[in-house]
């Protein structure tokens, strides 16, 4: 995910997101299967900072959206 911070914001920074498997999400793309159970499930997802270039000091923000196709 790209860097959207605006003014005083990190340069070559952008955010990676990680899946309930440990793999890196592609934006776009289909992740693995989660089998649910009855009543409360948590999805267990992770982000890290990746260098892009020579880092710099700075805020990062970003914006995911995403969608969950239930069967």
């Amino acid at each position: 995910l790209a860097n959207t911070a605006g003014a005083g914001s990190a340069t070559n920074v952008a955010l990676q997101l990680y899946g309930p498997d440990g793999q890196a999400l592609n934006i776009g793309e289909s992740s693995s299967t989660v089998t649910l159970n009855d009543g409360e499930n948590v999805i267990p997802l992770s982000v890290d900072y990746i260098a892009t270039g020579t880092a710099t000091a700075g805020n990062v923000t970003a914006t995911a959206t995403f969608s969950m196709v239930y069967s």
